[in-house]
């Protein structure tokens, strides 16, 4: 959480020397500053979640690989691998023009700060309901594997569904709380770029 916390930080002392000045004159080369080096952050952003994606893909065809060692039906891995595939193409989508600000005045850089943090809003409120949803289905999977109403290859034991059930809550609870948390940013610097705003109005 410090690079979210360090970023906030940058737009608080924005906002803070936007009111110390005897004007609502925006300092345009603070915010320039403040706007590349949230493109830079969400070029690494991206670059993390590219190498996850691969990972994941891999992951898929090594489990392929294992043919009729594959313990849950093949339909099921490559459901999984078109959903990571779909999912990060739905996220480049979203943020297709977001990786760098051009030669843009005052209000343009913060209506282009303003859209890409509404992005982020967006990308991040449907990748945890994916994720619940994935979780929700993986439970379904079990009871209905355990009551034999599933088709299995290899049937896991009842202990090794629990865990991975317990295992994967944890995950989900976690990304929910750092959902929350940088969701919470992403709404507290919308406010701040819209009161930076009506501080130029007002001049």
């Amino acid at each position: 959480m410090n690079a979210i916390d360090d970023e906030n930080t940058g737009w608080d002392a924005l906002a803070t020397r936007w009111q110390a000045q005897p004007s609502a004159a925006p300092d345009v080369q603070a915010l320039e500053r403040e706007v590349h080096r949230r493109s830079r952050r969400l070029r690494v952003a991206w670059s993390i979640e590219g190498v996850l994606a691969v990972l994941s893909i891999g992951n898929c065809v090594r489990a392929l690989s294992l043919g009729e060692r594959l313990p849950v039906p093949a339909g099921l891995v490559w459901f999984l691998m078109a959903l990571v595939i779909a999912m990060t193409g739905w996220t480049l989508w979203q943020r297709r023009r977001q990786w760098r600000a051009q030669a843009l005045d005052a209000r343009a850089l913060m209506a282009f700060e303003r859209e890409r943090s509404r992005t982020a809003l967006r990308i991040w409120r449907v990748s945890i309901w994916v994720s619940v949803a994935l979780w929700t289905a993986m439970v379904l999977w079990a009871l209905l594997t355990a009551q034999g109403r599933m088709p299995m290859v290899q049937v896991a034991p009842p202990a090794q569904w629990a865990l991975s059930i317990v295992v994967n809550a944890l995950v989900v609870a976690v990304f929910a709380v750092a959902a929350w948390v940088i969701c919470r940013r992403h709404r507290q610097r919308l406010q701040r770029l819209h009161s930076m705003e009506k501080m130029m109005d007002v001049d």
